[in-house]
């Protein structure tokens, strides 16, 4: 069940949705084909986003209030190279980014964390998708 919320934007926000509403149309029906949206997708997935990050960023912050409970943060790299549709190997991934490709391999599987320089490359190789698609707390 859908909840109503009555929202009051500015101009500014207002046209910035007309705007990209049409921009995604015209994606979606040039480049897809996929069914058309309105202003009111675009609303609902801004504050899907803005929520699933809130939560996200909630979790990482409270991390060290959880010491004892061994909490750690695992990367979802390698689902999102499992996800994509294209045959891209860690070795592309790591020639690409300019980084070793056994660091990439474990970077990949978790059995290293990457410095901020090759997290950021990783990201953005990967279309910098929302942050709780790429990290994930997990209990030890």
């Amino acid at each position: 069940m859908l909840s109503e919320y009555k929202l009051k934007l500015d101009e500014k926000q207002a046209e910035k949705i007309k705007r990209l509403t049409v921009y995604e149309n015209f994606r979606r029906e040039l480049i897809k084909g996929e069914e058309l949206i309105e202003e009111e997708d675009i609303i609902y997935a801004a504050v899907n986003f803005y929520l699933n990050s809130i939560e996200t960023f909630y979790k990482i912050n409270t991390l060290d209030d959880k010491k004892e409970s061994k909490t750690f943060l695992k990367l979802k790299f390698k689902d999102l190279l499992k996800e994509s549709k294209t045959k891209i190997q860690q070795k592309d991934i790591a020639k690409f980014i300019g980084v070793d490709t056994g660091h990439i391999s474990q970077v990949l599987n978790n059995k290293t964390f990457p410095s901020l320089d090759v997290f950021l490359k990783l990201w953005v190789f990967f279309g910098s998708p929302p942050l709780d698609k790429v990290i994930e707390l997990k209990n030890n």
